[in-house]
């Protein structure tokens, strides 16, 4: 299993979809730190505690787009990656990274 805490790997406020967007993109995160796991069959536990702000589109980005676009269904993904949100405030991130997920196709 993997443990990724994003305000340490990535920043306190990950926004945006591509580089276009900023740096603390989605796509970044996803292929620096999720898609090598999902290669292997890997768990990968995201913890969101730390961060001060999400971008909806990255966590779009992260939880639908990357993952339809590769063809993962909404299970395996779901097996695979799973997020962390203990403080009571990252809750509803934790909540719209799932609803975002819902949209994977089956």
């Amino acid at each position: 299993m993997n443990r990724v805490v994003i305000s340490e790997a990535l920043s306190v406020y990950p926004m945006g979809r591509t580089d276009e967007d900023g740096p603390d993109n989605g796509e970044r995160f996803f292929n620096e730190f999720i898609a090598a796991n999902l290669t292997d069959q890997r768990k990968t536990v995201i913890v969101f505690d730390g961060v001060r702000a999400f971008g909806s589109s990255f966590l779009d980005q992260v939880f639908n787009v990357i993952p339809s676009r590769l063809g993962l269904s909404r299970e395996k993904f779901r097996a695979l990656v799973e997020v962390e949100a203990i403080g009571r405030a990252y809750q509803f991130y934790k909540n719209m990274a799932n609803d975002f997920s819902n949209n994977i196709p089956r």
